[in-house]
């Protein structure tokens, strides 16, 4: 099962797109978590009017986006958790239906990001083979990689001390230093809005 987690703050536009993509899935073999910063819009009345078909959510005050998917990762139960923040959307409703179908046990499995800017997109796949230079130059998108939450606990989550690069050094401590397992699938996962 795959734990679906979302982080958002005064976004509700975003949280909008972000959330009809989620739960208008072709199938339901997935929890899905929102985190939210404790919005001042109406991201909240947006969680309340889909709250019958969250597995958890919170509105309240955090420390930062590290900190948010922390506390996701805390209320996470799947095999793996895909991090799908606000204003990000899966790319068609039979995406986790077509995922769940597929062979993998890697450690972190990535698949392709639609990068777009409203106008122009993009297809973005992560690298076949990592290593530091490839980390270096770019960090894995989030929002098309599945990272096992058994990965996520053993390195201990996000360092919320860093305020932008927190994944892009969990990605290297895992990959790099914990030699965790890794595979790339061609297959659009997500769109990432630019």
């Amino acid at each position: 099962k795959v734990s679906i987690i979302t982080i958002n703050y005064n976004n509700a536009e975003g949280l909008q797109r972000t959330m009809d993509s989620v739960l208008n899935q072709s199938c339901r073999d997935f929890e899905y978590i929102v985190i939210d910063g404790g919005s001042s819009d109406s991201s909240k009345d947006i969680i309340l009017s889909h709250r019958d078909r969250l597995t958890h959510w919170v509105s309240e005050p955090d420390k930062g986006i590290y900190n948010a998917m922390n506390k996701g990762i805390q209320a996470a139960t799947g095999e793996y958790c895909l991090f799908l923040n606000s204003g990000d959307y899966l790319y068609s409703d039979t995406v986790i239906e077509n995922i769940l179908k597929m062979s993998y046990n890697e450690d972190i499995v990535s698949f392709v990001t639609v990068n777009t800017d409203g106008k122009v997109s993009h297809r973005k796949k992560a690298p076949e083979n990592i290593s530091l230079y490839s980390l270096i130059d770019a960090s894995l998108p989030h929002p098309s990689t599945l990272i096992k939450r058994s990965l996520l606990v053993k390195i201990g989550g996000y360092d919320e001390s860093y305020k932008i690069v927190s994944d892009w050094i969990f990605f290297i401590e895992s990959l790099i230093f914990s030699n965790a397992s890794y595979r790339t699938i061609d297959y659009n996962l997500s769109v990432f809005d630019r």
